[in-house]
């Protein structure tokens, strides 16, 4: 084996590995582009609730005291229900 055919294979193997890591570079920025656009979007959507709060106080509290009212109905039916089972 030459020099030359020492050359060649040193510089191939360096461009199969230069290729490689390239394409691995690729997918590594689309991917972080897609979770820094989940993060701006789930930020997004978090932020337009806040403000609709913020806007819309009432609302937004009748919607938190229904909610609360619906889960203690929940809980006295779980009770009643559960005091029937042991009668019988």
């Amino acid at each position: 084996m030459s020099l030359q055919d020492l050359f060649y294979i040193v510089g191939l193997a360096y461009m199969t590995m230069a290729i490689v890591l390239l394409v691995a570079l690729v997918f590594a920025v689309f991917y972080i582009k897609k979770k820094v656009n989940d993060m701006h979007r789930t930020f997004d959507e978090k932020l337009e609730f806040v403000k609709n709060m913020a806007n819309h106080p009432a609302e937004s509290a009748v919607d938190i005291g229904a909610s609360l009212a619906e889960a203690a109905v929940e809980k006295i039916k779980e009770a009643f229900e559960g005091n029937k089972k042991k009668k019988e």
